[in-house]
């Protein structure tokens, strides 16, 4: 980082130029980028399955009741 008025090589994070006095401009860090959030699936294959073995059962049952 350099001052812009003076041309004098400045650590980071300082706020003032020793030589000439300028403030420095505060420079943020750049924001991390992040990942876009995937909705969440509500109906997940092993949801399905579970699904599908409980009415599985659930019709055994009613067809054993009305024999």
């Amino acid at each position: 980082m350099f001052c812009p008025e003076c041309q004098t090589e400045l650590r980071e994070g300082v706020r003032q130029c020793p030589i000439c006095g300028t403030r420095q401009p505060i420079t943020l860090p750049p924001p991390e980028p992040t990942m876009p959030q995937a909705p969440p699936k509500t109906l997940t294959p092993y949801r399905l399955i579970g699904f599908l073995i409980i009415l599985l059962i659930l019709l055994i049952g009613l067809f054993h009741l009305q024999q």
